[in-house]
């Protein structure tokens, strides 16, 4: 998959499947820190609904359980920590033919700052994730 961001040129890897055995392990893994902790305010609301839904319900250590995610959403989001961008930056193959094949933190982060840099938006981030998600199933 290729994307234009001005007169940049993304590559990403199209399919999880596509993926080397270490970047599918990494990519499945931000992606469940994603789904299970999450990195937002938004996430941080969802979480806070959670936990009381399941006092109300007597449900102790799912409350429990949700409270924790949410403790640890708050340090990621404190943090400027976002599993999700670390997925995506995953996915990259190259920037501007700038081919990616190491996946470290510090590629990772490197990723991250140019995408940021060229003007790549939350909403490609989201279609890009989503769309390689669709191709996992």
């Amino acid at each position: 998959m290729e994307i234009k961001v001005g007169k940049h040129t993304v590559k990403f890897y199209d399919s999880p499947e596509n993926l080397s055995i270490k970047r599918y392990q990494s990519f499945n893994k931000y992606l469940m820190i994603d789904n299970e902790v999450g990195s937002s305010i938004t996430d941080y609301d969802r979480r806070m609904q959670k936990a009381i839904r399941f006092l109300e319900s007597d449900m102790k250590s799912e409350a429990i359980k949700e409270l924790k995610n949410n403790r640890q959403n708050v340090f990621n989001c404190l943090n400027e920590y976002t599993p999700r961008n670390k997925a995506l930056a995953i996915l990259v193959k190259s920037i501007d033919k700038k081919v990616f094949t190491n996946i470290n933190s510090n590629t990772l982060t490197e990723i991250e700052n140019r995408l940021d840099e060229i003007g790549f938006t939350k909403e490609m981030m989201d279609d890009v994730l989503s769309q390689v998600k669709k191709k996992s199933s």
